[in-house]
């Protein structure tokens, strides 16, 4: 969604070109809130927003039953390589 909004904000708001001579028409806020906002910091606040979706879903959801859940704790790396050698 985020970056949905920014495209729009990004093409529905044309910058003039370069060297043109004509006044920005985009309004401040379009301004402050895309032109002006440089991509690596907008990749890093839409970490930062994922990222606390990704845990608010966690805390809310609530954890698998133990019927659920097969092999738990039974497979790690060494195990499934053996695994691997085994069936091979």
């Amino acid at each position: 969604m985020l970056g949905i909004v920014r495209f729009i904000l990004e093409f529905g708001f044309v910058e003039p070109a370069c060297g043109s001579g004509l006044p920005d028409p985009r309004p401040e806020w379009i301004k402050a809130a895309v032109g002006n906002f440089h991509y690596l910091h907008y990749a890093a606040v839409s970490f930062v927003f994922t990222s606390l979706i990704i845990i608010a879903v966690s805390i809310m959801t609530e954890p698998f039953r133990e019927d659920q859940v097969k092999r738990r704790g039974q497979i790690c790396h060494a195990t499934f390589r053996c695994l691997q050698r085994k069936y091979i």
